[in-house]
């Protein structure tokens, strides 16, 4: 007989899809092209946890 492992619980992404509607609301012009490049970088890697259903909790976290 195997041993079941539970399930993780799905990770809370109600933070990171704040942050990232923060992010959406930055005035780009009001910034420096190398902080935009951050931000977009960030965005990026932020939207791509969103989307991961696998995603942990860290994993989320991390992306705020």
């Amino acid at each position: 007989m195997g041993i079941m492992k539970e399930k993780p619980a799905p990770a809370d992404k109600t933070a990171l899809e704040a942050a990232l509607a923060e992010a959406a609301a930055v005035n780009k012009d009001e910034h420096t092209p190398e902080s935009v490049s951050a931000l977009d970088a960030a965005v990026a890697y932020a939207e791509t946890i969103k989307d991961d259903p696998a995603a942990t909790q860290d994993e989320v976290d991390a992306a705020e």
